[in-house]
């Protein structure tokens, strides 16, 4: 440790530094989530996972599909399926 403290504290911010970058460019991706991995749930993982059972997503996903607001809405990249819209919430 050094007199002054700082060239200590100013080694471990560095490595600090270091991590953060690290963690920043390894970002998980979840590509195809929805559409490949949530399917593949069993009903108890999916109640664990979301804290709901799937009939009543797919219930209120149908019911929000079938809602003027859904028909008559869509984003800067196109009508996203009202079931990922609802698995927004979750």
């Amino acid at each position: 440790m050094s007199d002054d403290g700082f060239s200590d504290f100013a080694s471990e911010e560095s490595s600090s530094d270091d991590d953060l970058e690290f963690m920043q460019d390894s970002k998980v991706k979840n590509e195809d989530y929805l559409e490949t991995t949530v399917p593949q749930y069993s009903d108890e993982t999916f109640f664990e996972h979301f804290r709901v059972s799937r009939n009543v997503v797919n219930e209120i996903s149908g019911m929000f599909q079938n809602s003027e607001y859904y028909r008559s809405k869509s984003g800067p990249y196109g009508k996203l399926l009202s079931g990922d819209q609802v698995f927004t919430y979750y």
